[in-house]
């Protein structure tokens, strides 16, 4: 192989290689995998956090105490009356 160019060598490996290549790149399973690959990990991430937030959750309840989620309600809440609060404040003395 000394003597074969860089091409032809190419051009051998390509010609092996290339069309099972492209028949997995087109099957479905290629796409799952790939979207899996990029995806996975954050969904691996999430689930493990809303498992730990439901346990954690289930203790913080136990003591009386607010969860992340309790907190982004009232966060939320605390919002919706802020902007009314604004809202009637804007009004004019005649109720208008």
């Amino acid at each position: 192989m000394a003597g074969l160019s860089w091409r032809v060598v190419f051009d051998k490996v390509e010609r092996a290689v290339g069309a099972p290549l492209e028949d997995a790149a087109a099957s479905p399973r290629y796409g799952t995998a790939v979207a899996f690959w990029v995806n996975g990990p954050k969904a691996v991430q999430r689930n493990v956090r809303r498992t730990l937030d439901d346990q954690l959750g289930g203790v913080l309840h136990a003591l009386n105490m607010p969860t992340r989620g309790d907190v982004a309600r009232l966060n939320r809440q605390l919002a919706v009356l802020t902007a009314e609060v604004r809202a009637l404040s804007h009004r004019n003395p005649d109720g208008s």
